[in-house]
C-alpha cells in the first residue's frame, strides 16, 4: 500500500487537525493542553513531524527532552530502554552531538497504516509521549529513575527468589498489617 502527503493531509483536514508542509515529504503538525509533558519552554505542547519517503512513514517528535552531557546520561539511557520496552512502537533517537532525544513511530512500507487512520495514531503517538514524560523528565533533571524508590529494588529482587505459594502469603501478610 502507498501513502501520499495528499492523502494524510486530507485525513487531517477531515478530523480538523491543523498542521503544514515544511516540504513535498514532510508535514508538520503540534498538539498543545498535554496533562504530563512540557517542551523545553515549560510549555503543555509538542511539535511532531510526519515524513514520507522511501515509501514509509515516519513520525517523530524533534527535541522532545534534550539530555544534559553530565554523569545523568547513563540513567537516562537506562531509562529509555525501560520506556521503549513498555511502549514497544515508540523509538528514542539520541542524538549526541547536542543532547536531543527524540521519539519516533516508523512504519515500514509493508506496514503502513491507511490514510484515515493516521489522525489516530498521531494522537496516540503523542498520549504516549504524553505518559513517558514523567518517567524522563524525573531521570533528566535529578538522575533518579521513578521506578527506583528507595528499597523498591531489593523488595523485588527478594521476591523473585520466591515461590507463587510465597508471594500470595506475604500480600496477605502485607494487606492485613494495612488494615490492622
Amino acid at each position: 500500500m502507498s501513502l501520499s502527503v495528499g492523502d494524510v493531509c486530507e485525513a487531517l483536514d477531515r478530523v480538523n487537525l491543523k498542521y503544514g508542509l515544511a516540504d513535498h515529504e514532510t508535514i508538520d503538525t503540534g498538539f498543545g493542553g498535554l496533562d504530563n509533558y512540557r517542551n523545553v519552554e515549560g510549555s503543555p505542547s509538542i511539535r511532531v513531524m510526519m515524513g514520507m519517503g522511501d515509501g514509509r512513514l515516519k513520525m517523530v517528535a524533534p527535541r522532545a527532552w534534550i539530555v544534559p552531557q553530565n554523569e545523568r546520561r547513563s540513567a537516562v539511557f537506562e531509562t529509555c530502554l525501560r520506556m521503549q520496552w513498555k511502549y514497544f512502537a515508540i523509538r528514542l533517537e539520541f542524538d549526541h552531538r547536542d543532547g536531543e532525544l527524540r521519539p519516533c513511530f516508523d512504519f515500514h512500507p509493508g506496514a503502513l497504516p491507511a490514510a484515515p487512520a493516521v489522525p489516530m495514531m498521531l494522537k496516540a503517538f503523542v498520549k504516549i509521549i504524553d505518559a513517558m514524560h514523567p518517567h524522563l523528565d524525573a531521570v533528566i533533571n535529578t538522575g533518579v529513575m521513578l521506578e527506583d524508590e528507595p528499597g523498591v529494588g531489593d523488595i523485588l529482587e527478594a521476591m523473585g527468589s520466591l515461590s507463587p505459594e510465597q508471594v500470595r502469603a506475604l500480600l496477605i501478610a502485607i494487606r492485613s498489617a494495612e488494615t490492622a
